[in-house]
């Protein structure tokens, strides 16, 4: 399957590595990196960068990974402070500008976007991001705890609703019984819903579901090759020698 046109099968998930390097120097640094131990894909988490307030040097910054990337799928996520990303020092529409002007211009194949946004907002970015043959992910996150099963299952079906082409749901567990939770509704929403979707638990209770996840319907999973984007993330190297065996 072509991850360019679709994300993994869920049974044998793709892996991502997300970038979080503050300079460009760094972003490129740590993309050879990851490069070097063959992600399916790479995200680059702009609310990193120093020079997020500057739509240029982001811009040059994207193409410059896009150089060195070659053919590997790019994801271009700004992440809010509020589900977990960087806190950066842009007003709520110089971000919102910087978001649309990404999905008019990098030449990446994802642009990941919280579902929490503005429907006014969703729905221009993923307008403009279709128009040029890309895909938009809508995402949630939730650091505090997990939600249960139906408000788990209203947030993918939110996603699909709203005209995302991928699905994704991260959740942060207290206790063994919210990660089985999780991967119940995401075995449930991946056979209903036309849509990939993707879903992980996150912390050390986590770990389980990026390693068993596409087991039950999640089509990629998130490794780092260096340092790490959100807590339980695995080596890459390590998360593919277990995939293997779990396929």
């Amino acid at each position: 399957m072509n991850p360019r046109a679709l994300l993994g099968d869920g049974r044998s998930p793709l892996i991502c590595v997300p970038l979080v390097a503050q300079t460009l120097a760094d972003l490129l640094a740590d993309a050879a990196m990851a490069i070097s131990q063959h992600p399916d894909m790479i995200e680059w988490r702009a609310d990193h960068f120093v020079d997020i307030g500057s739509s240029d040097l982001v811009l040059s910054a994207g193409y410059a990974l896009r150089e060195v990337a070659g053919d590997i799928p790019l994801i271009f996520t700004v992440r809010s402070s509020a589900e977990g990303g960087q806190p950066v020092n842009l007003s709520p529409s110089a971000l919102q500008t910087l978001r649309l002007v990404a999905a008019d211009q990098l030449p990446f194949e994802f642009h990941d976007l919280e579902m929490q946004s503005s429907e006014a907002l969703i729905h221009e970015l993923i307008s403009r991001t279709h128009a040029r043959g890309r895909k938009v992910i809508l995402s949630a996150h939730d650091f505090q705890g997990t939600p249960p099963e139906d408000v788990l299952e209203s947030l993918f079906q939110r996603a699909h609703q709203l005209g995302a082409d991928v699905a994704k749901v991260a959740v942060m567990p207290q206790v063994p019984e919210d990660v089985l939770r999780l991967l119940t509704v995401t075995q449930r929403v991946s056979k209903i819903l036309p849509i990939p979707v993707i879903s992980m638990a996150m912390g050390s209770l986590g770990v389980v579901s990026r390693i068993f996840g596409g087991v039950f319907g999640s089509s990629l999973t998130f490794a780092t090759s260096g340092r790490e984007s959100a807590p339980g993330q695995i080596p890459l190297q390590d998360l593919r020698a277990i995939l293997s065996r779990v396929g």
